[in-house]
């Protein structure tokens, strides 16, 4: 179905050994994750959006203004789309501060307002120690924040980024994650992230387009696609599902908060204020289920759901159960002798048991202000 206001691209692109062909839509809000293994076409559709790749066959409207258009003759030049592009590397400008490289970033501002102040930005990725340091001073995690702020700074009608942590060691990359939680959570700039990995997909994304040798496999809204549980890189032990709840009142005494979802009441570790609206990450893994309510478990979360199929999973010792739990899927990763000693098939109900220690929130929303 096409949306008033959607970002639609079609490339097509020749190459000796590769080609891309990939027609799709993007929503103008949000965080799209282009999603795929290593040589499924995620940067080379990334570099024709930017204008910095000639396909032979190109379409992109952005706004409602066409950018690309093969079938006219039509290519924007790349300084002229008002589209930025974070890479893998920062880039930074060694001869000028960190606030110096952020600033850069104006000279090629569009002529619509920014979605953000330089004091914004700084604030949101958390760089206000670092404005007066040179880049070779900053950490992987650091020089990467600021060459975001310098990409937002110009003001763009879209934002790229091409992998932005593939660079950072394990300890970096979860450093910089919820700095680009906050963004998604503050900037209505569309962002389209490109990444194999995973947990950065499911961390951030609302959309999902999964590329396979150059095609898409599936696009749509992440939690439908992982409903699916057939996209490559996100089933059988790797499937997880994508919740949303409230947050209620903290148990200070021992740091955990109630957090009502659709699926029931689930308790998370951490402390979030009352009202919070949470995204929250529930990986099958980590999902066990049982014919009874759990009792005398360290267990905190058990949710009454049915089974909605048994799926199988390239590891043949184990099946993937996909489970309603009161209209929201749920993925359990068991093992096929589980599924045979409780007799689990197709309609039955059981009870998903959840650690709450492996329920991570992943996003959230601040509780309004009083008005």
């Amino acid at each position: 179905m096409t949306t008033a206001n959607a970002i639609r691209l079609r490339y097509a692109l020749r190459r000796e050994r590769f080609s891309l062909d990939v027609e799709a839509e993007i929503p103008d809000r949000g965080v799209t994750a282009v999603f795929g293994a290593s040589g499924a076409g995620k940067t080379s559709l990334l570099r024709c959006i930017a204008g910095l790749e000639r396909a032979e066959d190109a379409y992109l409207e952005l706004d409602g203004t066409r950018l690309d258009d093969s079938a006219s003759g039509l290519r924007l030049p790349a300084h002229r789309r008002a589209v930025a592009f974070v890479f893998q590397e920062p880039r930074l400008f060694n001869h000028l501060s960190v606030e110096a490289n952020i600033r850069y970033g104006r000279q090629r501002r569009s002529d619509r307002s920014p979605a953000a102040t330089f004091d914004e930005l700084v604030e949101i990725l958390g760089i206000e120690a670092l404005l007066t340091r040179a880049p070779s001073g900053l950490s992987g995690g650091e020089a990467q924040r600021v060459a975001i702020a310098r990409a937002l700074m110009s003001a763009p009608r879209l934002v790229l980024m091409d992998e932005p942590l593939s660079a950072l060691d394990a300890a970096r990359r979860q450093e910089v994650l919820p700095f680009l939680e906050r963004l998604h959570a503050r900037l209505p700039v569309p962002l389209v992230y490109v990444s194999h990995q995973q947990d950065e997909v499911l961390r951030l994304a609302d959309t999902l387009i999964a590329l396979d040798s150059g095609r898409v496999f599936a696009s749509g809204p992440l939690e439908a696609l992982l409903a699916r549980a057939d996209v490559p890189g996100l089933s059988g032990a790797a499937a997880a599902a994508v919740l949303h709840g409230v947050a209620g009142s903290m148990d200070d005494e021992f740091g955990m908060t109630p957090v009502e979802s659709r699926a029931g009441q689930l308790w998370v570790a951490g402390r979030h204020p009352n009202g919070t609206t949470l995204r929250l990450l529930v990986p099958a893994r980590d999902v066990s289920v049982s014919l009874a309510p759990l009792s005398a478990s360290s267990i905190q979360n058990s949710l009454a759901a049915d089974i909605a199929d048994v799926l199988p999973c390239s590891d043949d010792s184990a099946v993937l159960l996909k489970l309603d739990a009161s209209g929201v899927v749920l993925f359990a990763h068991v093992t096929r002798r589980a599924v045979a000693q409780l007799d689990l098939r197709p309609g039955q109900t059981v009870f998903a048991n959840v650690k709450s220690a492996a329920v991570r929130p992943v996003f959230a929303e601040s509780p309004p202000g009083p008005a």
